[in-house]
């Protein structure tokens, strides 16, 4: 796993040119079109007529003219008036990306698809097929275009890094070579920027720190970046080194190998945080394996010295495991075996020579298979739901059926609640409620999402009163917008004062609509011009120039919908906290009383009550629900659009259901004020609830991971 081996590797990383407007171009060929529009101003995008159309992808004659991507098509047709703009075909972009791999998979069976339009190959151990990998390479690229008409670049290096990097060097229709002696020469003198796993505001960061190439970055001090950088630092650092021991893992059969590592921000000597940091692995494979109902007969251990000296161990089990508890109790093993003492950069776990057969009992000592797979479903679940290693069992102590929640810094968040509560002046009510509210949020979205979670409590402010002006809201997010040298927004929570008198209404109104203000941080104020548009998840208010509001996007409503659920999540992410080590005797007493009053009145959220319900199985869906988190909190909006269609496969389906949502809600407005026709609207709601049954029902079957 180090250079050593790196050098020995041969992967290709293979990349589709253009691929939408490609396949597109494809199709249009197959059914008479004269034209190849690759070779004319054109686009794949929305309807133009619809408002959210954007440009998902461009012909070279187009972008010469100046269009972006994920641009409006409005605009786009702004910069050209003979632009033609043809709709996405995501089921024929799913054939044709089909057809590539199966083809690819012809050369070898180490084949990962990294997207719908990319994979890598690992050629490694094919020497005795192939002499020459460049002209290989050559070979692939013009039997693809010869074959199927489109074209594809196509990245040799010795990881999976250096490929990548090589395929996208130049383009279209060619091949590049990055093997680690050509990273001076090829990659240093690029712009950081086009590091991979590098993005827009990170390298404008690094810039402002003088760091403008990728070589600078590969030449900078570990202990600068990590101070700027914290845990992004590593990765950043080694990628620039062109280090990169992922392995090719296949999606065209049973893996091979099961592998996780973690490199340190110091060099480690302590034992118990490397046997600390074995139980969480333990934990995260031992959940790949039983995910694949597979069991592992061999383990190893992988370690890289503060030297960077490659060291391994492995063992061949008399019983197949997959369970957390045994794949730890044999690490440690192997950690005792043959460990010194030296300082450790890097540990790691990894698991091979798989079976779909159960363990048998050696002893009477050991726990059944049957009973170990129920303990570690549970884990599995609660970790599925609140993070991964949320929850591991205490294999460390003698009763291994306990199960205890992770050490969480409490006292940290504690003190960034006072800090926060004395400069805006909160009572005691409120102050107390966020020492479990703001690490609730930090376990929901993990770790890497703190600052921005932070930032977003300093900056706003939560008010009690009675004067909501409706008396079926109990609270409400808003921001006023202000226009100085530039735009910005202040944004406030308003609670009804007379709820705060019962945990659990005013944690239910503080989370929502806090969670409305976290999810508007990023991209949060658009101009256009003429207006401007203020986020709020995935549904926008415009507004003139003179920032008079003109409409409120339809998307509201499902976007409120999304946030009850993610409500539901944080609050029992809260009652959960209990079960954390928490010294601070204050927080503890109010989980106590907090966890009461969830039992007592079991507690659900009854905002967008109807709206939920026929949302539920859309929400309930984990590749949903943990995608769309990370869209709204990144402010991605737009690829919310072009990836839920894409897994249905009908273009507009997200628009739809957007729609019919919308739809929905006014019908069951419409149906409380009416006092005639109430069973037509009944029917109303009922033929639209079906249609969204149907989408949602699309969707949930053509995802692979529920």
């Amino acid at each position: 796993m180090g250079d050593s081996m790196d050098k020995e590797r041969i992967i290709f990383h293979v990349d589709v040119n253009n691929a939408f407007l490609s396949w597109t171009a494809v199709k249009l060929l197959e059914e008479g079109y004269e034209t190849d529009i690759r070779n004319i101003p054109s686009v794949i995008g929305g309807d133009e007529t619809k408002r959210h159309g954007i440009v998902l992808a461009k012909s070279p004659v187009a972008k010469k003219m100046g269009i972006k991507t994920a641009e409006t098509l409005y605009s786009a047709r702004g910069k050209c008036k003979n632009l033609l703009i043809f709709p996405p075909d995501f089921k024929f972009y799913k054939k044709k990306s089909n057809e590539l791999f199966n083809f690819l998979s012809t050369l070898t069976p180490d084949i990962e698809i990294f997207s719908i339009d990319e994979c890598f190959l690992d050629l490694t151990n094919t020497n005795y097929l192939y002499k020459d990998y460049v002209s290989l390479a050559y070979k692939i690229k013009n039997e693809i275009y010869n074959k199927y008409g489109f074209s594809v670049n196509v990245g040799i290096g010795n990881n999976k890094l250096c490929a990548k990097m090589a395929s996208d060097f130049e383009k279209p229709n060619k091949v590049h070579t990055l093997y680690l002696n050509e990273i001076e020469r090829k990659m240093w003198p690029l712009d950081v920027g086009e590091l991979f796993m590098v993005g827009r505001k990170t390298a404008e960061k690094l810039k402002r720190l003088g760091i403008n190439t990728i070589g600078e970055l590969a030449n900078s001090d570990m202990s600068f970046l990590r101070k700027h950088f914290k845990n992004q630092a590593q990765f950043m650092w080694e990628y620039a080194n062109g280090i990169d021991t992922s392995p090719v893992v296949s999606s065209f059969s049973a893996y091979k190998c099961i592998s996780v590592s973690q490199t340190f921000e110091e060099d480690v000597s302590d034992i118990e945080r490397l046997k600390a940091t074995l139980l969480i692995q333990s934990q995260n494979v031992g959940k790949r394996l039983r995910l694949q109902k597979m069991y592992a007969n061999t383990i190893a251990i992988t370690m890289k010295t503060f030297d960077f000296k490659q060291m391994s161990k492995q063992m061949k089990l008399n019983i197949p495991i997959n369970s957390t508890n045994n794949i730890y109790e044999n690490a440690i093993k192997l950690l005792n075996e043959f460990w010194d003492g030296t300082k450790i950069r890097n540990i790691g776990i990894r698991l091979n020579n798989f079976t779909d057969k159960c363990c048998e009992q050696s002893s009477l000592f050991e726990a059944s298979c049957q009973e170990d797979n129920t303990v570690n479903k549970i884990l599995d679940e609660i970790n599925d739901k609140f993070g991964n290693s949320s929850v591991l069992l205490a294999a460390t102590f003698k009763d291994k059926r306990r199960i205890v929640m992770n050490s969480f810094d409490f006292n940290r968040y504690i003190s960034f609640v006072d800090g926060i509560s004395n400069e805006m002046d909160y009572p005691n009510s409120i102050r107390h409620l966020l020492y479990v509210v703001v690490p609730a949020f930090i376990i929901n979205y993990g770790v890497d999402n703190e600052r921005l979670i932070l930032e977003c409590f300093r900056k706003t402010k939560i008010y009690l009163s009675n004067n909501i002006p409706d008396n079926n809201v109990n609270a409400y997010f808003d921001r006023k917008l202000y226009k100085d040298d530039s735009y910005y927004s202040h944004k406030f929570i308003v609670i009804r004062k007379n709820d705060v008198d019962r945990y659990i209404t005013f944690i239910d109104s503080i989370v929502h609509e806090f969670n409305h203000a976290l999810n508007s941080m990023v991209n949060e104020i658009n101009f256009d011009n003429k207006y401007i548009t203020l986020r709020t998840g995935i549904s926008f208010i415009k507004y003139d120039i003179n920032l008079n509001p003109i409409n409120k996007d339809d998307s509201f409503v499902l976007e409120e919908v999304i946030n009850t659920k993610q409500t539901i999540d944080i609050i029992n992410v809260i009652s959960n906290i209990s079960s954390y080590n928490i010294e601070n005797i204050e927080v503890s007493n109010l989980l106590k009383a907090i966890n009461g009053e969830i039992k007592n009145i079991d507690y659900k959220s009854d905002a967008y009550y109807l709206e939920t319900t026929i949302a539920k199985p859309l929400l309930d869906n984990k590749t949903f629900s943990s995608t769309l988190k990370q869209f709204r909190l990144k402010g991605e909006i737009e690829g919310v659009r072009f990836w839920f269609d894409n897994i249905t496969g009908n273009s507009g389906d997200y628009d739809r259901l957007i729609k019919l949502f919308y739809e929905v809600y006014s019908l069951t407005i419409s149906f409380s004020k009416r006092v005639f026709f109430k069973n037509s609207v009944i029917n109303k709601i009922k033929s639209k609830k079906r249609e969204i049954e149907i989408i949602i029902s699309t969707f949930n079957t053509n995802c692979i991971y529920k």
